[in-house]
C-alpha cells in the first residue's frame, strides 16, 4: 500500500481558502500523468493504490464541477462529488448529574471481571478528529510516557517537523518519542509546543479520547479502555467550506480518506488490532452504502483486526431531509425550502434506477428557472434577477458508482423566503425521491424544508455496510435522544447497528478541564471502547484471533438489550442498547 510517496501538490495549497481537494478513483499509471495537470494548475496527491486527491485552485461556485470530463489524467475513472462534514455535539460547562454511559453498557462490569480482566491492553484506537491534548495525563502511563503513538497534525505547515516526512504529503507528523521528548520538557519547565506543536484548540478530539481510553487518574472520566495506545489525525479544516457557510470546524472527504489510510497503513505495519473511530458526518450524498468513502471504510473493514466506528449524527431534528412518490409518468410534486439569512445553500435529490426525474427552481416572487430536461450530463445555470440568485443544477445521469440519479442544486445569493423545487416524473418506476441539504450547523436561522422526514437523517459514511454505526440514547432514562440520527426504513439493515448512550456525558477538556457533552460523538465513543476490549479479548488473547469488522459486530448484535414492545432491527436503536456483559453471556 502506497503511503502519499508521491505529490506533486505544492504544500501552500493545503489549508488555503482557495484550493479544494477532490477525492479520485483512479486505474493505471497516475504518477507519470501528474504533469498533465499542471497547465490547468491541478495536482495530484496519491492515497494509496486506487484513490488520489486532485487539488485545484477554487475559481467560484458557479464554475463547473472537477468531473470525468475536464480532468486531464486518463488513468482516473470517477471523481466523487464534493461533501462537507461536521460534528454537531452540545458541549455544557455546567454541572450535570448522569448516569456514565459505560456503566449503562455495562462496560465497566465486564472490564473489572476477574474471569474477563480487559482494559484495552495491546490495542490501539485511531481518533479522526479536532486532534488531542497530548500533555493531559489521563493520555499517559503511570511512569509519565505518553500513549500515543502517532499525531498527524494536517493543520500544521509541514516544514515544522524532523521525523516521519515520508508517511506524509502534507501536514506535520509526530512520533511516540517526539511527544515523549515533549513531555520531558514540560516537566522541565521548557514549552513541550516547542517540540510537538500540535494542539487540540477545539477539545472535541480531547473529550472523545478521554471517553474511549482515559487511564483513569481522575476515575470519574476513566475511559472504557484505559490501557489502549493512540493514534491520532488533527483534520485541517475545509477553508473553502468554511468560507462559502461562515461556519466553523468543517471538514473535506479528501482530508479524511486520507487520515483513514493513514490510521490503517500503521495498523497493519504495526500488526495491532486497531478501531478507527470517525465521529464526522454529511447529510449529502445518497444514504445506500455505496458512496465512494463507504466503499472504501467498507474495504478498511476486509482487514483482520481492523474496524471502524461511526456515529449516526445528530440531524433528527435538522429539518434538512425531506422525501416524496411520484405517482407515475408526468406527475409533479413539489417540495418547499424557507429560506432565512442563507446566502449558499447546496441539496441532493437522489431517486433510484430506473426513475428518471427533471425540477424546477421557482423563486419566492414566482421566477422560474423553468424544467431543465434530465439529460446526460445535462448543466443549467439560472439566474434569478429579482432576488439576485445564481441557481447551478447539475444532472449526474447516472451517478456513476450507483448507477441512481443524481440531482445537485447549488443556490448562491440566496435571498429569503419559500424556494419551490417543482420535481417532474420523466420515467417512473417506484417514483420515490429523496431530497437532503446541509447539515444543521451549516443553516443559517430557520432555514428549513418545510415538511421534513426524521426518517433518513442518519449521515454518511455511516451507511457503510461493514463499519460499526452507533445512535445516541438518553441512558437516564432510556429513551431516545430527539437529534440523534434515523436510518432509512427501506434498507435499515445495513445502517443503525446499536444505539449507546451520550447524555450529558462528563469528558475530559482542554486545560484540564470537565465539561459535559450530549450527541452521537459520544456514542460512537462509548461503542468504540467495547470494541477495543472485544478486540483485545479475542486477537491479543487469542480467544478469537482473526476477528473482522464484521465478527465484532456480530458479537455486538447478539449482545444487545432490547426495550419490551419494540420490534428490532428499527430505525432508532438498530439491533437494541449496547450491552458488553450481554456479549460475553452471549457466546
Amino acid at each position: 500500500m502506497l503511503r502519499f510517496r508521491f505529490s506533486n501538490a505544492p504544500f501552500f495549497t493545503f489549508n488555503n481558502p482557495i484550493y479544494v481537494k477532490y477525492v479520485a478513483e483512479y486505474q493505471g499509471d497516475i504518477v507519470s500523468e501528474a504533469p498533465l495537470g499542471l497547465e490547468k494548475e491541478m495536482y495530484i496527491t496519491v492515497i494509496n493504490d486506487k484513490y488520489v486527491i486532485i487539488t485545484k485552485r477554487f475559481e467560484s461556485v458557479m464554475e463547473d464541477r472537477l468531473t470525468l470530463a475536464n480532468n486531464p489524467f486518463p488513468s482516473v475513472v470517477y471523481i466523487a462529488k464534493y461533501c462537507i462534514y461536521c460534528t454537531l455535539d452540545i458541549i455544557d460547562f455546567n454541572e450535570k448529574v448522569s448516569i456514565n454511559p459505560l456503566e449503562a453498557a455495562n462496560i465497566n462490569d465486564v472490564a473489572s471481571n476477574e474471569s474477563i480482566s480487559l482494559s484495552g491492553k495491546g490495542t490501539v484506537v485511531g481518533i479522526i478528529d479536532t486532534g488531542i491534548d497530548y500533555t493531559n495525563r489521563e493520555f499517559q502511563t503511570s511512569d509519565g510516557n505518553t500513549r500515543i503513538l502517532r499525531i498527524w497534525d494536517q493543520s500544521l505547515p509541514r516544514e515544522t517537523t524532523t521525523t516521519g516526512q515520508d508517511s506524509i504529503s502534507w501536514g506535520t507528523e509526530y512520533t511516540n518519542e517526539d511527544i515523549n521528548k515533549a513531555l520531558a520538557a514540560q516537566r522541565a519547565g521548557q514549552d513541550p509546543y516547542s517540540i510537538v506543536a500540535s494542539k487540540d484548540d477545539i477539545g472535541h478530539g480531547t473529550a472523545m479520547a478521554g471517553v474511549i481510553g482515559a487511564s483513569g487518574f481522575d476515575p470519574e472520566i476513566k475511559g472504557a479502555a484505559p490501557q489502549c495506545e493512540f493514534v491520532v489525525v488533527k483534520l485541517g479544516r475545509d477553508l473553502v467550506s468554511e468560507r462559502l457557510t461562515e461556519t466553523k470546524e468543517l471538514y473535506d472527504m479528501a482530508s479524511i480518506m486520507s487520515a483513514i489510510n493513514y490510521i490503517l497503513d500503521f495498523a497493519l505495519s504495526e500488526n495491532k488490532p486497531t478501531v478507527i473511530y470517525m465521529p464526522l458526518g454529511t447529510t449529502l450524498g445518497n444514504h445506500r452504502f455505496n458512496g465512494i468513502l463507504e466503499s472504501y471504510i467498507d474495504d478498511v473493514c476486509s482487514n483482520v483486526g481492523v474496524s471502524v466506528v461511526n456515529s449516526s449524527g445528530d440531524e433528527g431534528e435538522g429539518r434538512n431531509h425531506a422525501f416524496s412518490i411520484l405517482e407515475g409518468n408526468g406527475d409533479l410534486k413539489e417540495t418547499q425550502l424557507y429560506v432565512d439569512s442563507q446566502k449558499f445553500l447546496m441539496l441532493d435529490l437522489w431517486t433510484l434506477k430506473p426513475n428518471k426525474v427533471s425540477i424546477s427552481i421557482i423563486s419566492p416572487t414566482g421566477e422560474s428557472s423553468g424544467t431543465i430536461p434530465a439529460l446526460f450530463k445535462q448543466q443549467d445555470v439560472s439566474k434569478f434577477v429579482i432576488e439576485e440568485t445564481e441557481v447551478l443544477i447539475q444532472y449526474y445521469l447516472p451517478e456513476d458508482l450507483s448507477g441512481d440519479e443524481l440531482i445537485s442544486v447549488y443556490f448562491a445569493g440566496l435571498k429569503p423566503g419559500i424556494w419551490k423545487i417543482r420535481v417532474y416524473g420523466n420515467y417512473v418506476l417506484d417514483g420515490r425521491y429523496d431530497i437532503w441539504m446541509f447539515s444543521r450547523k451549516m443553516l443559517k436561522g430557520a432555514t428549513s424544508l418545510t415538511s421534513p422526514c426524521t426518517c433518513g437523517t442518519i449521515t454518511n459514511p455511516s451507511t457503510s455496510r461493514y463499519s460499526l454505526t452507533i445512535s445516541n440514547y438518553n441512558q437516564n432514562n432510556i429513551t431516545v435522544y430527539p437529534k440523534s440520527g434515523l436510518a432509512t426504513t427501506s434498507i435499515q439493515a445495513f445502517e443503525i447497528d446499536v444505539a449507546a448512550g451520550g447524555v450529558d456525558v462528563k469528558c475530559i477538556f482542554l486545560n484540564n478541564g470537565r465539561v459535559y457533552i450530549t450527541g452521537t460523538s459520544v456514542s460512537a465513543a462509548v461503542a468504540a471502547g467495547a470494541a477495543l476490549l472485544l478486540f483485545e479479548w479475542g486477537i491479543v488473547k487469542g480467544n478469537d484471533p482473526y476477528m473482522y469488522s464484521n465478527t465484532l459486530k456480530s458479537y455486538i448484535l447478539r449482545g444487545t438489550y432490547r426495550r419490551k414492545n419494540d420490534i428490532y432491527p428499527n430505525i432508532e436503536w438498530g439491533y437494541g442498547i449496547l450491552d458488553l456483559l450481554g456479549v460475553f453471556t452471549n457466546l
